[in-house]
């Protein structure tokens, strides 16, 4: 679990940050909000977040001069490009978002930031699984299903896995800068390849996992479903 520090002057932007962003993804667990500088510096010592969100400059001026025992990862939600020095140590734990009132893409942007820097058991197990029934992950489709499979398993906005087309792979495709289509048939092509290869011994594990005996074949619904279901036993 993420712990999480919401720093910023306005309990509005406090709230809609917990409402559209924290409360979506499940992996988040908020344990303090500040108004200003001081109360930001008393939560940060007392918790010491993973994660922080702020809209002000100054809090993340004062993280860069005074925390060196440890690096949290910062969400900066403001207008102005936020100043970096050269030597600013939180760079690659740092993401400046612009859309200050758009709380989908907040959301999203979210959601990418902490599947990119914040490793978390949920990925390797379904990675695994994967693997292990015979998927080859030199595959963009099998990279595609992967993401999928952790993004409905994250985010509680992308929970109806019945709605692949229309809730899940277009968010893969935006962040892979691609289409649903291509997402879609791409992942489609992974299981038709892992057919092509198995043997016996995949097909058994195929079977095992997903209760589809060939030369049935199990469908991305299939995959995504059994798996969500493996996740929460």
């Amino acid at each position: 679990m993420i712990k999480v520090l919401i720093i910023c002057k306005y309990n509005l932007t406090a709230k809609s940050i917990v409402n559209h962003v924290i409360s979506k993804i499940s992996d988040l667990r908020l344990i303090g909000i500040g108004n200003n500088l001081k109360e930001g510096v008393e939560l940060l010592e007392m918790y010491e977040p993973s994660l922080i969100f702020t809209t002000s400059q100054k809090f993340l001026d004062y993280l860069n001069d005074n925390c060196t025992t440890y690096t949290p990862g910062i969400i900066l939600i403001s207008k102005p490009i936020p100043n970096q020095p050269a030597s600013y140590r939180f760079k690659k734990l740092l993401m400046h978002i612009h859309n200050t009132n758009n709380f989908k893409i907040i959301s999203e942007q979210t959601f990418k930031f902490i599947s990119n820097n914040y490793s978390t058991s949920k990925k390797k197990v379904i990675k695994n699984i994967l693997l292990d029934i015979g998927f080859d992950f030199k595959l963009i489709g099998t990279n595609f299903l992967l993401d999928s499979i952790v993004y409905i398993t994250t985010y509680k906005g992308a929970k109806n896995s019945n709605n692949l087309e229309g809730e899940i792979f277009p968010y893969i495709a935006r962040r892979h800068k691609t289409s649903p289509k291509i997402v879609k048939w791409a992942i489609i092509r992974s299981i038709s390849y892992l057919y092509q290869k198995c043997d016996s011994n995949n097909l058994s594990k195929i079977e095992e996992y997903f209760n589809v005996k060939y030369p049935k074949k199990i469908t991305t619904k299939t995959i995504v479903k059994s798996i969500l279901t493996m996740l929460d036993d």
